[in-house]
């Protein structure tokens, strides 16, 4: 399988490159020297970036989004995580090194990338689609993000076992909606949609007492007895729900202290900086109440005869 590459070395840069110095003198050409400056300030950049996620400080969705490629970006107000709904859902489920969370259905891995940058926790995606894992893993590899795993599988096929976290940006929905989907690499069905949701609720089920769910747009269907929503913020364009599974009175009390900080976080906008003025922070509701509504192989997808949308990226989705 071709391993992603981002615009500093493509291919046509590195001929350039090879050409670039006629005279055979060994030195720097100027054209050399312009490639060299642009991966070193690409570098600093990506860097200060990931800097911001660790401490805290504020990042654009826009400004991490620009780490896709292009042709991505515009499915991701709808099937990827924004920057700060990342972080703040990380920070729900991560309570120390200890934290090993899930993220069913990790598309690009935008999730899991920011929470390992910006907590302890360890952190694993699950996506279908080759491409985008190729893309996850050769993005962690590449600049060295630590505690960081995806696997190309159905999330049904795992040991859940293994974890005591779990993301949903309500993963499901494209069974629901075709016209919204992201290609054809996978099978879609209102019957998948059940079997799916049914799966989940099953496995979350026999996850013991203190397991924590972040939902984000809810997971599809309702969560199953013990777990309580002891949070649930509104954040630019839907909740962001904590429950924990039998909760102790000390967790339900910890929460109810988060409403004194509500005015402190504050939400980033979806996209420009130049929309700066439409920022609003999360609506906070302590909820405290009950919901009202086998191992698999990191390869082992159904579908693996699909082709990345993005006619201009070099990825093909062979058969393995």
């Amino acid at each position: 399988m071709n391993e992603w590459h981002d615009p500093v070395e493509i291919n046509p840069a590195r001929e350039l490159l090879q050409r670039s110095d006629p005279s055979g003198s060994g030195g720097p050409s100027p054209v050399t020297q312009v490639l060299t400056n642009v991966a070193q300030e690409h570098a600093f950049e990506m860097q200060r970036l990931f800097e911001r996620l660790r401490t805290g400080d504020h990042v654009w969705n826009a400004q991490f989004d620009r780490l896709l490629p292009v042709c991505w970006r515009r499915l991701s107000i709808m099937h990827w995580t924004p920057v700060h709904v990342a972080r703040r859902a990380a920070e729900l489920l991560v309570t120390g090194p200890e934290s090993r969370v899930l993220d069913v259905g990790s598309g690009p891995g935008k999730f899991c990338l920011v929470g390992a940058l910006a907590t302890l926790g360890h952190f694993t995606g699950v996506e279908q689609r080759p491409y985008l894992v190729e893309f996850s893993r050769s993005f962690a590899r590449k600049y060295a993000i630590p505690r960081v795993h995806f696997l190309r599988a159905n999330a049904g096929d795992l040991d859940w076992s293994r974890y005591n976290a779990f993301y949903f940006y309500n993963p499901f929905y494209e069974n629901l909606d075709p016209d919204k989907k992201i290609d054809e690499c996978v099978e879609l069905s209102l019957s998948l949609y059940d079997q799916y949701i049914r799966m989940a609720q099953e496995r979350l089920a026999e996850a013991p007492s203190g397991t924590r769910v972040v939902t984000f747009h809810g997971m599809g269907g309702d969560m199953p007895e013990g777990y309580e929503r002891v949070l649930q913020e509104f954040w630019d364009i839907g909740n962001l729900d904590l429950w924990i599974k039998n909760p102790s009175p000390e967790e339900v009390i910890s929460f109810q202290k988060v409403s004194s900080r509500a005015e402190e976080l504050q939400a980033s906008c979806l996209s420009a900086p130049n929309l700066a003025d439409a920022e609003s922070g999360p609506f906070v509701a302590l909820c405290a109440s009950t919901p009202d509504t086998g191992p698999a192989t990191e390869d082992s997808s159904r579908r693996s005869d699909c082709q990345d949308p993005c006619p201009e990226l070099p990825i093909v989705c062979s058969k393995s």
